[in-house]
């Protein structure tokens, strides 16, 4: 079995593309603190971390501040019920995959921070399919706006 310390990525600068994707999903993310994984990643545009079973990031909220290229974010089949990172300190991300999850509803909070982002960036993408999302009728101007402008 191959083992990753947190200081192995520390030395991959150049790294653009990082698949983390169904990676002994019972002990690695609960050990790792992907913050700290991700640290001196600076250049990194691309991370899965799919079929994690996570239902949380062993991190701050600010995992990916670190991560300023950041453009696809893959998080789908885990259990987040919210989005698990500040998207403020992605002011790059194009993609952001959180489909297959437990996701029910996106705070007022949330929804805020998703108005901010994209009218920040050119073209952004958000796939929630496979959650039980219940719109509720305080989120239908945003629905409109974003499946209509994006």
């Amino acid at each position: 079995m191959f083992d990753i310390s947190d200081h192995f990525f520390d030395t991959l600068h150049s790294l653009e593309v990082l698949l983390l994707d169904n990676v002994r999903p019972d002990t690695f993310f609960h050990t790792h603190s992907l913050q700290r994984l991700l640290r001196n990643l600076t250049n990194l545009r691309y991370l899965d971390i799919s079929r994690n079973r996570l239902n949380s990031l062993l991190s701050p909220l600010d995992t990916f501040s670190s991560t300023p290229n950041i453009t696809h974010i893959i998080l789908s089949q885990n259990r987040f019920s919210s989005i698990p990172f500040d998207l403020e300190t992605t002011h790059n991300l194009r993609v952001m995959d959180l489909s297959n999850n437990a996701i029910l509803f996106l705070s007022d909070d949330e929804m805020a921070k998703l108005n901010r982002h994209v009218a920040r960036v050119e073209t952004f993408t958000l796939r929630l399919f496979g959650n039980g999302i219940a719109c509720v009728c305080s989120q239908s101007t945003f629905v409109g706006e974003f499946s209509t402008e994006r």
